[in-house]
Formats: structure tokens, C-alpha cells, sequence
């Protein structure tokens, strides 16, 4: 399985760390140069996209990041790879349970590792005594790891290029998208909290929101609808031997 690991150019003094979990389960690390939003010429080469999606410098850099490194899924020809940010703290369990998640690859494009708020949603598969595959009905938050398919990285690139949210509030919203995005819990990867990376600056804005009753309405109905669909589409389809 193919590990990809997103790093600046200028930090590499990060990727011993990342290296050393991986070695411990007989893996390697494959990288990917990160897109540096604090690049002197950054601001004026992307000004359309921030000035129409609002997002900081290290945010925008952060999701173009992950747009790369979908792309280079998509050329290496990988039926599948897990992407990893460089601060991303790997649990024990996190090889055996993540190749018992390929399986699940042809119904979830895309399944999350980590994540930073509580996962709530609908169960799709006990995965193994601890750990469960849900399609989520709250945000999840973070990219600090996630498996994706080919297939997946390729949907996903074309879905995504409208940029308008940081990368993970744009995953979070996948019933948007027609696309489930599933997460595993517990997580199988965590954040480093005392360096956490450069990639994007820590902490999320809040994103601004219409808050008028009946929009907020409508738009919980649709997502409610729009998950069950999914969450029943993936009940009815067998996973991948």
C-alpha cells in the first residue's frame, strides 16, 4: 500500500518523525511537495481564488495541496493509497485495520482515519472488534489522514476544483457531492498537537452560514435525505471480497 505524506519543501526537518511511525509497521513514506501558502509570489498567482473563497493564505495552500496529491494518485496509476499530513500520529492498529478498509473502496471513494470532532453517523461495518466504518452526519473535520481510490481521487478532483472551503469543511460536506465519504472509529490517526503542521495554520474559522430559518431548514432536510440515500445504497451493495 502506498503512503503518501504531504511536506514543505522547507520543513524537512518534519519527516523524520513520520518516517520512523511508519518504518515501525514496514512502511514508507512516498512524498509530496505541499503547496507553500507563505510563498512570496503565493498571493498574487491565487488572488481570483482568494478573493472569491475568503480562505487564508494556508488554507487555500492546504486544499491545493490535496488537489496535487490526487492527481498524483491518479498518474502512479494506484488502485488505492492513504494520504497522510506530516503531523499525523499513527496508531498500532492502523495498518491491519486500514487494509481491512480497502474493501470498502468501490462503495466509499474515500474513507477518513482521522479525525478532530466526534464522529457521529450511521453505521456501515464493524471492522473489527474496536473499530467501525460510519458515513457521518456531523462534520469530522481534518485531513490529517484518509484512504482513497483511483477512482475516487479522479471524482473527487473534478467535484472539488470550485474552491470555496477549506479542503476538510469541502469532505465534510459530501452529500453535496453525491459522493460518501466514510470515517472510521476510533480514529486510526491523530494529530501531533505539540507541532502541528505548516501546511495549513492551526485552528478553522468558523464558516459563515445562512442563518435564516427556513434556508437552514431546507438545507438540513436535503443533507438528512441526501445521507440516507448513500447510507442505504452502500447497505444494499456488497463490499469487495
Amino acid at each position: 500500500m502506498r503512503i503518501y505524506v504531504i511536506n514543505l519543501e522547507r520543513r524537512p526537518d518534519r519527516r523524520p518523525g513520520i518516517e520512523q511511525q511508519l518504518s515501525e509497521l514496514n512502511l514508507s513514506p512516498t512524498w509530496v511537495r505541499a503547496v507553500d501558502g507563505h510563498a512570496h509570489d503565493f498571493g498574487a498567482v491565487h488572488q481570483a481564488v482568494l478573493m472569491q473563497s475568503g480562505l487564508r493564505h494556508t488554507e487555500l495552500a492546504c486544499y491545493l495541496s490535496h488537489l496535487a496529491t490526487w492527481q498524483t494518485v491518479i498518474d502512479a496509476d494506484d488502485d488505492h493509497a492513504v494520504v497522510l499530513e506530516d503531523d499525523a500520529i499513527i496508531g498500532h492498529d492502523f495498518l491491519s485495520v486500514t487494509q481491512s478498509l480497502v474493501q470498502w473502496l468501490p462503495r466509499i471513494p474515500l474513507i477518513r482515519l482521522s479525525a478532530l470532532q466526534k464522529q457521529v453517523g450511521h453505521t456501515i461495518a464493524d471492522i473489527d472488534h474496536a473499530h467501525r466504518l460510519v458515513l457521518p452526519t456531523k462534520s469530522v473535520s481534518g485531513t490529517q489522514g484518509y484512504l482513497v481510490s483511483r477512482h475516487g481521487a479522479r471524482r473527487l478532483l473534478t467535484q472539488l476544483n470550485d474552491i470555496r472551503l477549506p479542503i476538510d469543511t469541502a469532505l465534510d460536506r459530501y452529500w453535496l457531492l453525491n459522493t460518501p465519504i466514510g470515517v472510521v472509529t476510533p480514529p486510526l490517526v491523530g494529530e501531533d498537537g505539540d507541532s502541528p503542521s505548516d501546511i495549513a495554520e492551526a485552528g478553522r474559522r468558523d464558516v459563515s452560514r445562512d442563518h435564516r430559518l427556513i434556508p437552514r431548514i431546507k438545507d438540513s432536510l436535503r443533507k438528512r435525505m441526501g445521507i440516507l440515500t448513500m447510507y442505504a445504497r452502500i447497505k444494499g451493495q456488497r463490499a469487495t471480497p
